[in-house]
């Protein structure tokens, strides 16, 4: 069933135009507001930009007085720069004398350092000497002392040889026996031509007689109670002229020898007590001598007759050492 359309009324028509105007009055406060907030908007814009432009005004003046300004300053930059650079180039300059002086100075301080090593070489060498030389004074000091009592020694010894030359001299003084006594050594010396027959080795009864004669009195001076404790040998020597050969005269000279102390030394002697012959025979020893050690006459000469004899000798303790001394006395003199 068809929908009756009724007919508008006055009322209906009027609410309807109220609505447009309304909303075309809204529409139109709208772009009011829109354009006035553009308004604004532009407005700040302009005064922005107004100050941003005043800003940019004064900063350029200022530019242009500090350009200005800087035209003088730079023309005194300028100069500063050049005195800059003199100073710079002196600066460079002190600097490379301070370069090299301090390589001189590290020249002087490695040679320091090697002058230094060479003392400290020096030093250690110098010490060492020192304890050489110290340890050499303490020897030198040591063989002062040794010399020292060797000396005293020597002196005693000295002293007893010329005593025991001396008693010897004396007891043969108002003798009318064929002997001498040698006063710097105290050797006795013996005729061979007494004792023994040309080229014999035989004893005669005058040279029995005469060793008969000596030897108990040169004994009981040599080994007296004065002495005995500083003999130490007794030597009895045989010795011929220089007639013949060395090796045949050596032989006649020993035999000589040995038959001089055969005779007082012998198992069947009677010179002598037990005990005196026990130390006698201690002490004696016997040597030929050839004629290694012939006599001269005044004019140089072979003294034949003087050159054939018999010497006894005594040594005293230590005399090699003595002698030895007196040479090294002499040279220190």
């Amino acid at each position: 069933m068809a929908r009756k359309h009724r007919k508008p009324t006055e009322f209906q028509e009027t609410s309807f135009w109220q609505s447009y105007s309304d909303m075309m009055a809204g529409v139109l406060l709208m772009f009011i507001l829109i354009i006035c907030g553009t308004l604004f908007v532009l407005m700040q814009v302009k005064n922005s930009y107004d100050a941003s432009e005043l800003e940019l005004r004064e900063r350029e003046e200022e530019l242009e007085q500090a350009i200005v300004e800087n035209l003088g300053y730079l023309d005194l930059t300028e100069a500063q720069n050049l005195l800059l650079d003199e100073q710079r180039s002196k600066l460079e300059q002190q600097q490379a004398e301070l370069d090299a002086a301090q390589a001189l100075l590290d020249a002087q301080k490695a040679q320091l350092e090697e002058q230094k090593a060479q003392l400290a070489a020096s030093q250690t060498l110098l010490s060492l000497q020192e304890d050489e030389l110290e340890e050499k004074e303490i020897q030198i000091s040591l063989q002062k002392e040794a010399l020292q009592t060797q000396q005293l020694q020597l002196e005693e010894i000295i002293g007893v040889k010329k005593e025991l030359i001396a008693d010897l001299r004396d007891a043969f003084a108002d003798s009318d026996l064929s002997i001498s006594v040698d006063e710097q050594t105290g050797a006795i010396t013996l005729d061979s031509s007494i004792l023994f027959g040309y080229d014999s080795a035989r004893l005669t009864n005058t040279g029995a007689s005469t060793l008969a004669d000596f030897l108990p009195e040169y004994f009981s001076v040599v080994l007296s109670d004065d002495y005995i404790g500083y003999v130490s040998e007794i030597i009895i020597e045989g010795h011929t002229d220089t007639v013949g050969g060395y090796e045949y005269n050596l032989a006649l000279s020993q035999e000589r020898a040995e038959a001089v102390a055969a005779y007082c030394l012998g198992d069947g002697q009677s010179l002598f007590s037990d005990a005196m012959l026990s130390r006698i025979r201690s002490l004696v020893s016997v040597a030929g001598r050839s004629w290694s050690s012939p006599i001269y006459d005044d004019y140089g000469n072979v003294d034949a007759e003087a050159s054939r004899r018999v010497e006894i000798k005594f040594r005293l303790s230590d005399e090699e050492m003595i002698n030895e001394l007196l040479g090294v006395l002499e040279q220190y003199e």
